[in-house]
């Protein structure tokens, strides 16, 4: 089982980490190539149905123009490209911060230093996707 919050799971790098190592070549087995593309597949649908939550909740905070449609602010501000209404920037703050927070668990073994069998990783990545491997594979390891 793998648990992450919302706020990594939406974060660019974490994602264009992962998907990296899905296309590496180079792992132990089937088994554990597997692995990552399921990782990967699962964490593509939660992010989805988050940003859609994410989306649904937020419109009640939107100012909206005569038509009907949310004005964009200017200049953008940190937690949607629309203009938020005014007196409700610190509520929002506290609900983004909230849902950031918020864990989920994904149905996938950890990653563990055997099934990386000869893929190489940089520190910066095994830094960005370290929730996805079981670091007791990796203490086992002689430095």
């Amino acid at each position: 089982m793998l648990k992450i919050n919302y706020k990594l799971l939406n974060s660019d790098i974490f994602n264009k980490e992962l998907s990296e190592l899905t296309k590496k070549s180079g792992f132990s087995n089937f088994k554990a190539s597997y692995n990552v593309a399921k990782i990967a597949r699962k964490f593509t649908k939660e992010l989805g149905m988050a940003r859609g939550a994410y989306a649904d909740w937020i419109k009640e905070y939107l100012v909206k123009e005569e038509d009907g449609k949310f004005k964009l602010s200017e200049p953008p501000n940190q937690y949607t490209p629309y203009q938020i209404q005014d007196g409700k920037e610190e509520e929002v703050a506290k609900k983004v911060e909230d849902f950031f927070a918020t864990e989920l668990e994904i149905e996938a073994a950890p990653i563990t230093l055997d099934d990386l069998g000869s893929i190489q990783l940089t520190p910066h990545q095994i830094l960005v996707l370290e929730p996805i491997f079981d670091p007791s594979s990796f203490a086992q390891q002689e430095v």
